[in-house]
């Protein structure tokens, strides 16, 4: 079936931003009921069904892609009836998300510009205790204002945003990494206890590192970043881990 959703989208001669768009929505439609030859009505509408946890514009999105999907099976005789996914938005379920919280004491001036900075990495790109504390020197350019991140062998390019040029410098005593000392990074228990007690010393409750990653989740939804975009910057293999954040 996947070589009728590549067919599909050649011919729909499609710019490469809409080509992975259609492309995704296509592959979870296929994974839910399975081979184009076997579909049936039943399970285009239980795949109906599970549009109910998506926001309106979401769902709608998938309806097009998969509505128009269905016309091109039909046409090509892949299937004998012409199947449809009507044009309703049912309401969504709640999923107990997080709710953004007011992050402005993280960026206020602060004595401790290590913590500070640490913070920021996750809060202005989102980035995990790991990939922070293997930052390298080298992969990091604020001329062309840029760092390179490497996860499990691979590779992103990340903008620096003002906020974080303006806290940083490159210190000219490090070897390696951009944290470390005499050589060696930082562990993740040295990291979880200094971001822990800077937010103790603002006098707030700590957040953990993956609650502030979710503030910079939820801050990119709110700013109207595409599914797939967010899921390059976080340098994830597949957006599905956070299309629940873009369900309302």
């Amino acid at each position: 079936m996947t070589s009728y959703i590549e067919e599909f989208i050649h011919e729909k001669q499609l710019a490469e931003n809409s080509q992975s768009s259609y492309r995704y929505d296509l592959l979870a439609f296929e994974r839910e009921t399975g081979e184009a030859e076997a579909l049936t009505a039943a399970k285009v509408r239980a795949f109906e069904k599970n549009l109910d946890h998506f926001k309106p514009s979401a769902a709608r999105r998938k309806r097009s892609t998969v509505n128009q999907y269905l016309v091109y099976l039909f046409r090509k005789g892949i299937v004998s009836e012409l199947f449809n996914l009507p044009d309703v938005i049912r309401l969504p379920k709640s999923d107990n998300l997080p709710e953004k919280q007011d992050t402005s004491i993280y960026y206020k001036e602060n004595e401790d510009k290590l913590g500070q900075l640490l913070i920021l990495f996750v809060l202005e790109l989102g980035l995990t205790p790991t990939e922070i504390l293997t930052i390298e020197v080298k992969n990091v350019d604020l001329d062309f204002k840029t760092l390179i991140v490497e996860t499990r062998g691979k590779v992103r390019v990340l903008n620096l945003t003002e906020t974080l040029l303006s806290r940083m410098e490159i210190p000219e005593n490090h070897k390696t990494y951009y944290f470390e000392k005499s050589g060696t990074r930082y562990s993740r228990q040295w990291f979880f206890t200094h971001i822990s007690n800077y937010q103790k010393v603002l006098g707030i409750t700590p957040m953990t590192a993956q609650e502030l990653r979710e503030q910079y989740i939820l801050r990119c939804v709110e700013e109207g970043v595409d599914i797939h975009e967010l899921g390059r910057r976080l340098g994830l293999k597949s957006p599905i881990t956070i299309e629940k954040y873009y369900v309302k």
